[in-house]
Formats: C-alpha cells, structure tokens, sequence
C-alpha cells in the first residue's frame, strides 16, 4: 500500500533527540562519511548488517549533563524495509546487566517491541506491513511504566500493557541503532513526552522548530516582530514538502 500523507513537524527542538543527526563521528560505525545516502531519498541511510549508531543514552539529551534515558518518551521512526529485511531499529541495552533491554525489531513484515528484565521478557507484536517497498511511519510511546501505543502510518494501531511496573531502563544504557539490519531510515526521534505519540501527521496547526526549517523562521520574525505559525505539508513517499 502506498502511503501518502501530511506531516507536521511540532516538537520543540529543545526536547527532541535524532541520533541520526549527530555530528560525532565516534558514535557512527562505520565511521559517518562511509554510511550510504538513499540515491532517490538524500535526507535517509540506506543501513546495512554493518552499520550502526552507537551512542550512551546519557549523551542523548544535551539540555541536561548525564541524563539518564527517560521511562517515558515517544519514538517516531520513518523507514522503508527491504526484501528480506531482519534486525533491530532501535534497542536500549545495559552495559552491565545483559539481561535488560529494551529493542524494536524487524519481525517479518511486522514489528516487535521487546521488554527484557530480571523477572521475565514481555513482547509486543505491531501489526505493520511493511515489507511493501514502500515507506512507513511507525509512532511508539511508553506511559505510566507499562502503556504500550502503538500508531502505524499515522493510524492507531493498539495499546498493549506490560506486566504492571516492569519497565527498567538501567541508567547505564547505550542506545544502538540499525544493528544487523537492513533497510532506508529517514527518521529516528525520541521524545521525552509520551503524548507527543499521537503527534506524528497531526492535522493541527502547531509551532514548527524542526532543525531544517527553524532559522530561516526565526529570521522572519526577528524582521516581522510576529510569531509565525506554519504547517508543513509533506509528502511521505516522495519526500516532497509544500
């Protein structure tokens, strides 16, 4: 199934993370000039079992020195798999307790969220459809230690509950990204606020920050001396924006 359909950008830069904007090279393996850009998608990385991010989550979010990752947040992912395609997107992973992990993983043309913990592994299967050719939008949001949210091509998809008060994130989590996995990633943002979830395509008209477009707005109204508000139509599977 084609999609074609609008987004808005409408999360505040300050509470934003895109690790796949990051300027070190030391996170990046290969290292970041070797990563391929997708030849009809500039702005996405065509990933390959080889390539991967790296990063310690406490590095993640700027504003705050050390911050540890946040047991609430919202995960926004703009992806196109390939034949075949298997591995992880995202995964949080304890350098000292192999036992605890957080990670979201190709499964067929599907996706899986896996909880993994001392007293046991909770895993949520996404219906998603994927393995189209074409490219997805996938929105996740964890709340209040064991919500699951789900939204798939800015669709609800499902709620699903993990066992009451499961939920670890060990302060000493490294985020990984792309690990043996194949496939285009345009978009891969975490935001420390579950209810941007529902967010993605939102069809309201909201404040635009995206990094892409934020000077040249605050250029217009340092000039204009008004607060501009804009909505930005974009086009998923073209990657066109009016």
């Amino acid at each position: 199934m084609s999609l074609r359909s609008l987004i808005y950008f409408c999360f505040r830069c300050d509470e934003t993370v895109n690790p796949l904007a990051l300027e070190e090279r030391k996170f990046f393996h290969p290292t970041k000039d070797r990563w391929q850009a997708v030849p009809d998608r500039p702005t996405a990385w065509r990933l390959r079992p080889n390539s991967y991010i790296w990063v310690p989550s406490t590095q993640l979010f700027t504003d705050k020195k050390n911050r540890p990752f946040p047991r609430e947040f919202a995960l926004f992912v703009t992806m196109r798999l390939h034949n075949g395609t298997m591995g992880t997107i995202f995964s949080l992973r304890s350098r000292r307790r192999q036992d605890s992990y957080l990670s979201l993983e190709v499964a067929g043309s599907d996706l899986k969220l896996i909880h993994a913990a001392s007293n046991g592994t909770d895993v949520v299967r996404i219906p998603a459809e994927l393995d189209d050719g074409h490219w997805h939008q996938i929105a996740i949001s964890i709340r209040d230690d064991s919500v699951v949210d789900s939204y798939v091509d800015c669709e609800w998809s499902r709620t699903d509950i993990l066992r009451s008060h499961t939920l670890d994130i060990p302060d000493d989590s490294d985020l990984i990204i792309g690990y043996l996995f194949t496939g285009d990633l345009e978009q891969l943002s975490i935001v420390p606020d579950p209810r941007y979830v529902s967010l993605q395509c939102s069809s309201l008209r909201t404040p635009i920050t995206d990094p892409e477009v934020k000077d040249t707005i605050e250029k217009i109204q340092q000039k204009s001396g008004k607060h501009i508000i804009m909505k930005i139509h974009k086009d998923v599977e073209t990657n066109q924006i009016d």
